[in-house]
């Protein structure tokens, strides 16, 4: 991804201490459509199970480990 995409997806990053999960799915909904890559790629590339993610997604996650996060973020 060049700078300026980057930039841009970085500024529309959303975060809320009172509801952090929201925008955490928020914020992978908006990266998954930024690069245009499915839920599959981005857990495999992330090395996170494809359930994992999915659960983020579309289940009732209340929270997130420290390392998943990180996976995701690189």
């Amino acid at each position: 991804m060049n700078k300026e995409k980057l930039k841009k997806l970085s500024l529309q990053l959303t975060a809320d201490r009172n509801n952090y999960m929201t925008a955490f799915k928020h914020n992978i909904d908006m990266y998954i459509a930024e690069k245009d890559i499915t839920m599959r790629e981005l857990s495999e590339v992330a090395d996170i199970p494809y359930s994992t993610l999915n659960t983020f997604i579309y289940g009732n996650a209340k929270d997130c480990n420290l390392s998943t996060a990180v996976k995701l973020a690189m």
